[in-house]
């Protein structure tokens, strides 16, 4: 589907390799204006690239506030933190100043207990060694799937993200694969 000149839902290639940095304004090829921060230009080499934080960015941010979106939840946007009023630009930022309620607090080790998820909520990863214990991934938690996993979808470090299929990973929250060893955290926005 698109709005103007601009894709926003429907099949799409979600281009190269994702590069860190690569958000919802890039992926569309817009300008952004936000309150108290200089306007966000869209990176021609990042035209149809969303990172992770983008992906949950353009579902949670620009999505919601498209005109006649029906939404009732649309978040604010920023490029910095903004004490909790606000969806800022990185992941790490988003754990800690993102709008809503933190379910579970990241305590360094895989988070096993899924008494409080709920469908829609972030969920946080620490899953590279170089980057020392902060959280550096998220997705958004899509429930259980009928063998009972616990689903996930993010956009990855392939070509074609995002997904919530088992490519570049398993979309899983619980077991023993890559994203469920470092899974670290749960927000509600």
């Amino acid at each position: 589907m698109l709005f103007g000149d601009h894709q926003i839902s429907g099949d799409a290639s979600y281009g190269p390799l994702q590069e860190e940095g690569s958000d919802f304004n890039d992926y569309v090829g817009i300008r952004w204006l936000y309150p108290n921060d200089p306007p966000d230009e869209p990176e021609p080499n990042q035209l149809r690239c969303l990172d992770c934080s983008g992906f949950m960015r353009m579902v949670w941010g620009y999505r919601h506030h498209l005109p006649g979106s029906g939404y009732l939840d649309s978040v604010p946007l920023s490029l910095r933190p903004k004490n909790g009023s606000a969806l800022p630009r990185r992941a790490v930022e988003m754990y800690h100043c993102a709008p809503g309620l933190i379910l579970a607090a990241d305590n360094g080790s895989q988070l096993e207990d899924f008494e409080h998820i709920d469908i829609g909520d972030l969920v946080f990863f620490d899953g590279s060694d170089d980057d020392g214990d902060d959280i550096d991934h998220v997705g958004m938690y899509l429930g259980t799937d009928t063998g009972g996993h616990h689903r996930f979808i993010s956009s990855r470090k392939t070509p074609d993200d995002p997904t919530f299929a088992d490519y570049g990973g398993s979309s899983v929250l619980d077991g023993a694969g890559h994203y469920a060893k470092a899974f670290r955290a749960i927000r509600r926005l």
